[in-house]
C-alpha cells in the first residue's frame, strides 16, 4: 500500500488534480475497509433446510455471564419488540430474556405471546431450530412450549410431528397437551381425536391427562360436523366415553344441537355416560340464556333427584362465578331437603372465602347458623386460620353439629401449632373462655 501512495505521488506531482484524486482514493479505500467491517456477518446465517445459525458454544458465549449461569445475562438484549429486521437469534435471545429476567412475570409472559402471535411459520421453524441447541434452563423450556403452540395453531400436525421426533420424553404437561389439542380440534378435530389416540396408546397422556383434553376435541367436533362427532363417540371406549359425550353436551347451546342429543341419550343407559352428558347439555342449555326452559326440561325428565340436583349444583356454581351474591342465593334456593342444602353452603363458601373472606362470611350469616351450615362454618374456619386465629376458634366453637365441631377442633388445634406456635396456647385458651361467641359480621370485624 505504501508504493502505491509513492507512485500516485510521483505521477501526479505538480498536477492541479493529483490532491483531489488521492483524497479521493483514500476516502474509497478507507470507507469500503469500515463499511465492509459494519456489515460483516457475524453468525453462520440459516440455511434453506432450517438449519441452526447458532451452535451450543455460541450459545454459551452469549448467555452465560458465570460459570453454570443462564438467563441472567439476556438482560444485554434489548432490540425493540416492532423490529422484525432482526436475526432470528437476537429474536429469540430476546424473547427467552424477557421470560427469564423481567420483574413482571405476568407483562414478560403477555410481551411475549403478543411477539409470537406475529410469527410466520418459517419464522416459529426457525427458532425452534434455534432453541434446539440453546442450554437447557427454565426460560428456554417455556419459550419453547409457547413456540409449539403457536405452530400448533398454524400447523398442529406438523407442530406434534416436531415434538415426537425431537423431544426426549412424550410426557406432556395437561395445559400443554390441551392446549396444543385444542388449536388443533379448531382446524381439524378429527385429526385431533387421531392425535389423542395415539399420545393415549403411547402412554403420554397420564390417566387422568386424558379426559379434558378429549372433551374439548368433542366438543369442536360437534361444531364442525355434529353427525361425525356422534358417531365417532359410540366408538369410544367406556372409559373414556363420558368426557366424549360431555364435549358434545358443551355445544348444546345449539337448539339444533340440544333436540338431537337430548333424543339420542335418551336411548342410553347410565353406564355409557348418559347422566354425564345430559348433565353437560343441560347446563350449556341453562347458561346460553335460556335457565328456565333447562330447569323445566329437568324438572320432568327421568333421571334421579341426586341425578338432577348435581346438574342444578352444576349451573348454580357456574352462576356464581359471574355473580357471587346472585349465583349463591339462585342455588340455594334450589335446594330442597337439609342435605343438599348443607351441600350449597358449604360448596358456596369454599369457592368465595377463596376471593373474599369477609363477603363469604357475612352471607354465611345471612343464611342461619343452624346445623345445615356446620359443614360450612368448618370451611370458613379453616380458611381463617392463617391470618385470624382467634375468629377461626370462635367460628369452630360455634359449628351446631357436635361431631363436626370436635373434628373441626382437632384441625384447628394442628394447623394453630404448625402456622402460629409461639401464641398456640394462648389462642388455645379460648376454647375454655365462657365469653367466647361469634362476633358479629366477618373475620375482618
Amino acid at each position: 500500500m505504501t508504493r502505491a501512495w509513492r507512485l500516485a505521488g510521483r505521477l501526479l506531482r505538480g498536477s492541479a488534480l493529483g490532491v483531489t484524486l488521492i483524497l479521493a482514493v483514500a476516502v474509497v479505500f478507507f470507507g469500503g475497509y469500515w463499511l465492509g467491517w459494519q456489515f460483516e456477518p457475524r453468525t453462520r446465517p440459516a440455511t434453506e433446510t432450517g438449519s441452526p445459525s447458532l451452535g451450543p458454544d455460541a450459545w454459551t458465549n452469549e448467555l452465560r455471564a458465570t460459570k453454570g449461569a443462564g438467563m441472567p445475562a439476556l438482560t444485554t438484549v434489548h432490540a425493540p419488540a416492532e423490529d422484525r429486521e432482526q436475526s432470528t437469534r437476537d429474536r429469540v435471545l430476546r424473547l427467552a430474556g424477557w421470560l427469564g429476567t423481567a420483574r413482571d412475570s405476568r407483562a414478560a409472559d403477555a410481551r411475549v405471546t403478543a411477539d409470537l402471535a406475529a410469527m410466520s411459520l418459517g419464522e416459529v421453524w426457525e427458532a425452534m431450530m434455534q432453541l434446539q441447541v440453546a442450554p437447557a434452563s427454565a426460560a428456554v423450556a417455556a419459550l419453547r412450549s409457547k413456540l409449539l403452540l403457536r405452530w400448533a395453531t398454524l400447523d398442529p400436525a406438523a407442530a406434534f410431528d416436531y415434538w415426537r421426533r425431537n423431544i426426549k420424553s412424550l410426557r406432556w404437561s395437561d395445559s400443554l397437551a390441551s392446549q396444543v389439542l385444542d388449536r388443533w380440534a379448531r382446524m381439524d378435530a378429527a385429526g385431533a381425536l387421531d392425535c389423542w389416540k395415539t399420545l393415549v396408546k403411547a402412554g403420554a397422556l397420564r390417566d387422568h391427562e386424558q379426559g379434558y383434553p378429549l372433551r374439548r376435541i368433542f366438543a369442536r367436533m360437534a361444531r364442525q360436523d355434529f353427525d361425525q362427532a356422534l358417531a365417532q363417540a359410540r366408538t369410544i371406549g367406556n372409559e373414556h366415553r363420558t368426557e366424549a359425550l360431555r364435549g358434545l353436551g358443551d355445544s348444546a347451546y345449539r337448539p339444533g344441537h340440544r333436540t338431537r342429543l337430548l333424543d339420542e341419550l335418551s336411548a342410553w343407559s347410565p353406564d355409557e355416560g348418559r347422566n354425564e352428558a345430559l348433565a353437560a347439555t343441560v347446563v350449556s342449555w341453562a347458561l346460553s340464556g335460556e335457565t328456565d326452559q333447562a330447569m323445566a326440561w329437568l324438572e320432568h325428565s327421568e333421571l334421579e333427584e341426586a341425578s338432577r340436583f348435581k346438574i342444578v349444583e352444576e349451573i348454580g356454581l357456574r352462576r356464581f362465578h359471574e355473580d357471587h351474591q346472585a349465583g349463591a342465593d339462585w342455588l340455594l334456593a334450589r335446594a330442597r331437603t337439609d342435605e343438599q342444602r348443607a351441600t350449597v353452603l358449604a360448596d358456596i363458601v369454599s369457592n368465595w372465602v377463596q376471593y373474599d373472606v369477609v363477603g363469604s362470611g357475612e352471607w354465611l350469616l345471612a343464611q342461619g347458623l343452624d346445623r345445615s351450615a356446620s359443614q360450612a362454618m368448618q370451611v370458613y374456619a379453616a380458611k381463617l386460620t392463617t391470618d385470624f386465629p382467634e375468629q377461626a376458634l370462635l367460628w369452630t366453637l360455634r359449628i351446631p353439629d357436635p361431631a363436626v365441631r370436635e373434628a373441626a377442633l382437632a384441625r384447628i388445634e394442628e394447623r394453630l401449632r404448625q402456622q402460629h406456635p409461639n401464641r398456640a396456647d394462648e389462642l388455645l385458651g379460648l376454647l375454655d373462655d365462657p365469653s367466647a361467641s361469634l362476633p358479629p359480621g366477618s373475620a375482618a370485624d
